[in-house]
C-alpha cells in the first residue's frame, strides 16, 4: 500500500460508534455545579463539569414521573382520572409550585401531564402517581405507601436506563434526601423521555388551558420556549424542565436543535438570583458557544479502507484491506488542527483465511488532545475463502525445520531416482 493511500486513509477516519464520548471544549468557568451538554446524534460530551456528583434534582424528577405514568397507561389522551381531595390538600398553605387542582377535577392524562411539566405542578405529579400505583392495586393505600410503590417504579426505571448514581423517594422533586440524581443521569433520564410519544410537544408549548372553566391558563416555567419573553426566548430551545429547591439551586434540562442536529444541556445547582435565572442564562451561553465554536466535521467515509494486514491461506490474495464499520462525523472545532488527532490501530499481525463480509478483524483507538476519544471497529469488506493448497504452502514455508526436511526428502527421492536411471 502506497504511503499516499496510507496518509490519506489515517486522516479520513474517526470513531462511528461508541459509548458515550467525552472532550471538554469549554474551557471557562461556570456558577452552575454540575453541567453537561451532549450532541445526540454522535452520543458526544461537549461540556461537563462535576456530571456524576450527586445532587438534589428538584423538579427534574417530574422527567422521570412522566416516563412512568407514559409507559403504565395505555391511552393518555383518552384515559380520564377523578382528582381526590387528600392527594391535593397537602400541598394547601405551602409555596409548593401546584397547577391549581380542584377537587373532582376530570382529566385527561395527557391534560394532567400538561399540568405537571409546564407549571410544575406538584399537585398533578401526586394525582398522576396515585392513579399508577391503583392500576396494580386494589386495595386503597395511604399516600406514603403510594409514594414508595411509585417511587419503586422509578428506581427501577432508573436502573434500567443505567442511572448509576440516582434514586428517587417521589414523584414531584420536593427535597428529600433521598431523592438524587447526577448530571449525567438527568441526561440519559431526558434523552429517553424525548423518545415518548407527547413529551416533545408538551415541553415546547408555552401555555395551555386545560380546564376551560374559567381558571388560569398553564404557563411554561421554561421562559426559553417562550417567544414572548424577549430576555430569555431562544428559538433553537425546544424543553424540557425547570427545578428549583433552596437545597438544590436552580436545575435545567434543555433540549435544543441547530444546523438539524440535537442536543441537551442539563444544569445542577445554580445559584437562585432573585433577578435572573442563571441557569437559563449559563444554558443560553453554552449553546451558543458550542454553535459558534464546534462544527459537525465528516471525518471517515465507511468505504474508505484505513489499512492493509497480511493474509494467509487464500487464493491467490496475500493481503486485506480493513474498513470502519460506518460513516463517521464528531463535533470538534470548526478549524481544528489534524495534527491534534491521534489513531492507534490494535490489529493482529496476519489474519488467516477464511475471512466474512463485515467480520471484526480489530480497532482503533482515537484520541484529540491526547485525551480518548473513542474505539472503533474495523471490519473487512468481502469475503475470502479458505485455500487448502496455499494453507499448505504457507504451513511449509513458514516452518523451518519442515521446509529442510521436505527438502531433504526431495534430495533422496531424485537421488534415488538417477541411481535408477
Amino acid at each position: 500500500m502506497s504511503k499516499k493511500f496510507f496518509k490519506s486513509s489515517v486522516f479520513s477516519f474517526f470513531v462511528f460508534c461508541r459509548n458515550l464520548s467525552s472532550f471538554n471544549f469549554y474551557n471557562e468557568s461556570l456558577f452552575s455545579d454540575s453541567v453537561i451538554l451532549k450532541n445526540i446524534e454522535n452520543n458526544e460530551i461537549l461540556v461537563e463539569k462535576n456530571i456524576d456528583k450527586k445532587r438534589s434534582p428538584a423538579s427534574l424528577t417530574k422527567i422521570m414521573t412522566f416516563i412512568i405514568v407514559s409507559e403504565n397507561v395505555l391511552n393518555l389522551q383518552f384515559t380520564k382520572i377523578k382528582v381526590k381531595k387528600e392527594l391535593i390538600k397537602i400541598f394547601d398553605g405551602t409555596n409548593s409550585t401546584v397547577a391549581g387542582l380542584k377537587e373532582d377535577d376530570n382529566l385527561s392524562v395527557l391534560d394532567l401531564l400538561y399540568g405537571m411539566l409546564l407549571p410544575s405542578g406538584n399537585d398533578v405529579a401526586m394525582v398522576l402517581a396515585d392513579y399508577v400505583v391503583s392500576l396494580n392495586n386494589s386495595n386503597k393505600l395511604q399516600i406514603e405507601e403510594m409514594n414508595k410503590g411509585f417511587s419503586k417504579l422509578m428506581n427501577k426505571k432508573a436502573s434500567d436506563l443505567k442511572c448509576e448514581n440516582t434514586h428517587f423517594a417521589n414523584p414531584h422533586g420536593l427535597y428529600d434526601k433521598e431523592n438524587y440524581s447526577t448530571a449525567l443521569d438527568i441526561l440519559k433520564i431526558s434523552e429517553y423521555a424525548l423518545s415518548l410519544p407527547y413529551f416533545k410537544e408538551i415541553i415546547n408549548t408555552p401555555k395551555i388551558d386545560i380546564f376551560k372553566d374559567g381558571r388560569k391558563a398553564l404557563v411554561n416555567t421554561n421562559k426559553l420556549v417562550n417567544p414572548n419573553d424577549p430576555e430569555y426566548y431562544c428559538p433553537y430551545i425546544k424543553g424540557i424542565k425547570t427545578g428549583t429547591l433552596i437545597e438544590s439551586g436552580k436545575c435545567l434540562s434543555t433540549y435544543a436543535i441547530n444546523d438539524n442536529l440535537s442536543y441537551l444541556c442539563v444544569i445542577l445547582g445554580a445559584p437562585i438570583n432573585p433577578e435572573k435565572n442563571l441557569a437559563m442564562l449559563e444554558t443560553t451561553k453554552l449553546y451558543n458557544f458550542v454553535f459558534n465554536n464546534l462544527k459537525n466535521q465528516d471525518i471517515l467515509l465507511e468505504q474508505e479502507p484505513l489499512k492493509e494486514i497480511k493474509l494467509k491461506a487464500a487464493w491467490k490474495k496475500d493481503s486485506l484491506l480493513v474498513y470502519p464499520e460506518k460513516n463517521a462525523n464528531i463535533m470538534l472545532p470548526k478549524n481544528f488542527n489534524k495534527e491534534d488527532l491521534k489513531l492507534d490501530f490494535y490489529l493482529p499481525k496476519k489474519i488467516v483465511a477464511p475471512v466474512k463480509m463485515n467480520q471484526r478483524i480489530g480497532s482503533i483507538r482515537v484520541s484529540y488532545k491526547n485525551e480518548f476519544i473513542s474505539e472503533v471497529n474495523l471490519i473487512s469488506r468481502e469475503k475470502i475463502n479458505f485455500s487448502l493448497i496455499f494453507s499448505l504452502l504457507d504451513l511449509i514455508f513458514s516452518n523451518l525445520i519442515l521446509t529442510i526436511l521436505i527438502i531433504l526428502l526431495v534430495f533422496i527421492v531424485v537421488l534415488k531416482i538417477f541411481k535408477h536411471i
